[in-house]
């Protein structure tokens, strides 16, 4: 049982630089590219009753980010280096399932890229683990017990 009053809300800024000898600018290929990305998230675990009738976290989570990056690099062509520049808005909406300490997710979203680079869209499906050195790992199990 859920309910609103005990979820987990969170709302998250990050700020991102980027650098790499080479990169993509506008469907270009540029030397010495550089990024700045804004990124505002929202992420809702919504709380359920655990077998003592104390709220606690749920193993679902929901959530969206919208972000905005400015790229930068530098193509060279007949004439000599040339700054390329664009800015890319990317959305999109995800859900996570926590099983222990290993989540699986999707991510559903879309981006466009100013100066030529253009709309695209993405589905993400991905697994991850909370770690820490001095704990095994734990796995979902895929048993079904017996009685």
């Amino acid at each position: 049982m859920t309910t609103g009053a005990h979820d987990n809300i969170q709302i998250y800024p990050n700020f991102i630089y980027n650098t790499a000898g080479n990169g993509q600018v506008a469907n270009a290929n540029v030397t010495t590219y550089n990024s700045f990305t804004a990124l505002i998230g929202i992420v809702d675990t919504p709380a359920q009753k655990d077998d003592k009738g104390k709220w606690r976290p749920g193993p679902n989570t929901v959530g969206g980010e919208a972000s905005i990056t400015g790229n930068l690099g530098y193509s060279t062509g007949r004439s000599g280096p040339a700054a390329q520049t664009s800015a890319t808005a990317t959305a999109l909406i995800f859900y996570q399932r926590a099983f222990g300490n290993v989540s699986l997710g999707a991510a559903l979203g879309g981006t466009y890229e100013t100066g030529g680079g253009g709309w695209g869209g993405f589905l993400r499906i991905g697994i991850g683990a909370d770690w820490q050195p001095a704990t095994p790992l734990q796995f979902p199990s895929a048993e079904v017990p017996f009685h």
